[in-house]
């Protein structure tokens, strides 16, 4: 989608499938077949731009990736590459998304109904997780038709790493707490990273909806 050719991502609760438009028989054919999205994403996608508007928590979800880890005997970004596009669409097909709340939207940038709980449902039968920063997306009941909801989309490791970091759970928060006063307020120094703001645009890193052909990332837009 949005490039040299049309893309139709299909899934009726059985896998994922992609079809490519060909304008000279003009069908959509099979040329993606089971579309799965690995466990961890080596690829982010983000607007930073925006990083000095974002939650001290998702400042330090992408800060932490991309800190160096051993991976064979060789220290390496937890990322090692980023990808960024303002089409949130397009960002969902080639990578994964990430859009959530900030001060100008408080509660989100995408419908639940029918932007983000079409997409949640697509990423999770590719393999992936969604989530708002708290629940599932699919676990979420619209109230109203164009209820909005923030969003966090791509594999299910780096969706848990954000959501745990969203709520001052993950590992490297309380090592932080830990280096700056002490073990004993590891809990509460995370929790201070999450408490004196809501979640803001950021970044989750994430792999391909496309499997090999296509890199995979995660994306967040204005």
């Amino acid at each position: 989608m949005y490039g040299s050719s049309t893309v139709l991502v299909y899934t009726t609760g059985h896998g994922v499938h992609g079809f490519t438009f060909e304008p000279d028989v003009g069908e959509f054919l099979l040329s993606y077949r089971d579309i799965r999205t690995p466990d961890h994403g080596r690829i982010y996608s983000v607007n930073e731009g925006n990083y000095a508007s974002w939650s001290d928590a998702l400042k330090r979800y992408i800060d932490w990736m991309k800190e160096k880890t051993r991976l064979r005997g060789a220290l390496i970004p937890r990322a090692t590459s980023a990808r960024w596009s303002p089409t949130s669409t397009a960002t969902c097909l080639r990578r994964a998304l990430s859009l959530s709340r900030d001060a100008r939207s408080p509660l989100g940038k995408l419908r639940l109904l029918y932007e983000a709980a079409p997409l949640a449902f697509v990423a999770e039968q590719a393999g992936g997780a969604a989530s708002d920063g708290r629940c599932r997306i699919m676990d979420l009941a619209p109230e109203i038709l164009h209820q909005r909801t923030p969003l966090f989309i791509g594999s299910k490791q780096n969706i848990a790493d954000c959501v745990n970091f969203l709520n001052g759970k993950h590992p490297a928060l309380k090592r932080d707490a830990g280096r700056a006063g002490g073990g004993a307020v590891g809990a509460s120094g995370a929790r201070r990273l999450v408490a004196p703001t809501t979640p803001s645009l950021a970044a989750i890193a994430a792999p391909s909806w496309l499997g090999r052909s296509l890199g995979g990332a995660a994306g967040a837009r204005r």
